[in-house]
């Protein structure tokens, strides 16, 4: 991670699940938006079998995803942008 790579899809799933059982323990039917998620597809198969192991506990609903696309040369004029 501190070399800018990253970190294994069990890691970031098992975070988010936790944030996400902590929210839902705490509200009423929450939304939550997960910005940058799934990143890949690894991502995305261990978080829907954690989810659909953890289904009669905790009730997940996947409602839609964003898509949004940019060309190559708005996002290095972004990138280059940060600093």
């Amino acid at each position: 991670m501190k070399d800018g790579k990253l970190v294994p899809s069990e890691w970031t799933v098992e975070l988010i699940v936790e944030r996400v059982q902590t929210i839902a323990a705490s509200h009423r039917n929450p939304l939550i938006l997960l910005d940058g998620f799934p990143r890949n597809e690894s991502n995305m198969t261990l978080w829907t079998q954690k989810v659909e192991s953890l289904a009669p506990r905790l009730y997940i609903q996947t409602i839609g995803i964003l898509v949004l696309e940019c060309d190559l040369v708005t996002i290095e004029a972004r990138l280059l942008a940060r600093n």
